[in-house]
């Protein structure tokens, strides 16, 4: 078996090809067009799939994140444990495989488990220092130092033209 490690960037548009073309299989089998999807999507809540998103999953321009995916499989009334024991695994490596073309040994480590971290509950990214990207998430959401204050241009007396 080739390790994720030394797999190139050939190697890793044959895996997104083949999680997109077992996804777009599913999606077919379900007899749902990718509109219909993004309906029930936004009915249910949660994570939305818009079917602009679904067409770059399944088509293979990109690799879905974890939460996208479960979403989809779910509305799709694939079993909790198929989810979990077939499709997470599947996602995982075409994760890894797409990324390990430029890695780092930091990445290598987080990959092999040996380094901390989590995916981000916000923006479902994987982050190495959480607290230090909860702090980010939490910065971005403060409003401008100059939030509040009028701008030199702004609209006063703009339309009083007498």
């Amino acid at each position: 078996m080739t390790s994720v490690l030394t797999t190139g960037p050939a190697q890793a548009v044959i895996v997104r090809l083949t999680l997109s073309a077992e996804i777009r299989t599913l999606i077919e089998e379900s007899g749902l067009a990718y509109r219909r999807i993004d309906d029930l999507s936004r009915r249910r809540g949660g994570y939305v799939l818009s079917a602009a998103s679904i067409s770059r999953v399944a088509t293979g321009k990109v690799v879905p994140a974890w939460p996208w995916l479960e979403q989809l499989l779910k509305l799709l009334g694939v079993p909790p444990q198929v989810i979990e024991h077939v499709w997470r695994p599947k996602l995982t490596q075409a994760i890894a495989v797409t990324n390990a073309h430029d890695i780092n040994e930091r990445t290598a480590g987080l990959l092999a488990g040996s380094a901390g971290g989590a995916t981000c509950p916000i923006c479902f990214a994987w982050a190495v220092d959480p607290d230090g990207h909860q702090r980010w998430h939490e910065e971005q959401a403060k409003p401008p130092a100059d939030a509040g204050k009028r701008h030199r241009f702004g609209m006063r007396g703009a339309f009083n033209r007498s």
